[in-house]
């Protein structure tokens, strides 16, 4: 008798393999997905934050309104929708906020940066239009 020798791999084998490569591709993909939404966030704010430096100097000159354009960024950006400034002449307080762009987890959530009466800047989240707030996983850290 010849003895038959077992070429391949058998069908058990195949579908433990594919689970495998499915169970894979399930966990990277959320792992991509969240790595892909705190980047758009921290690239957010890193397109409004070049606009604190200007605004003090704006503010100390004695400036009674603050634009985008003024404050040397632009009205939206990459991954912000809209960019605007607040300003109080009054009290100092400005919040310079982007409403941002992208994925539905972050789209037109709000990042800021906001400077109190006493010029110590701070980041903050929010919401606009409605929406739920930012995930706690997508705030830079740093913010609140």
């Amino acid at each position: 008798m010849m003895n038959q020798h077992q070429r391949g791999f058998s069908l058990i084998e195949l579908m433990v393999v594919v689970a495998i490569i499915g169970i894979l591709v399930a966990v990277s993909g959320a792992a991509y997905k969240d790595f892909i939404n705190r980047a758009n966030v921290t690239s957010a704010l890193a397109d409004i934050a070049p606009a604190k430096v200007q605004t003090e100097i704006r503010i100390n000159d004695g400036e009674t309104s603050l634009t985008p354009a003024l404050v040397g960024i632009g009205s939206t950006s990459p991954h912000c929708s809209t960019i605007a400034i607040a300003f109080d002449v009054s009290t100092g307080e400005t919040e310079v906020k982007c409403t941002m762009q992208g994925t539905p987890d972050i789209k037109d959530r709000t990042i800021a940066v906001s400077r109190n009466t006493s010029g110590y800047w701070s980041c903050i989240t929010g919401t606009a239009g409605g929406v739920a707030a930012l995930e706690p996983q997508y705030v830079p850290k740093g913010c609140t």
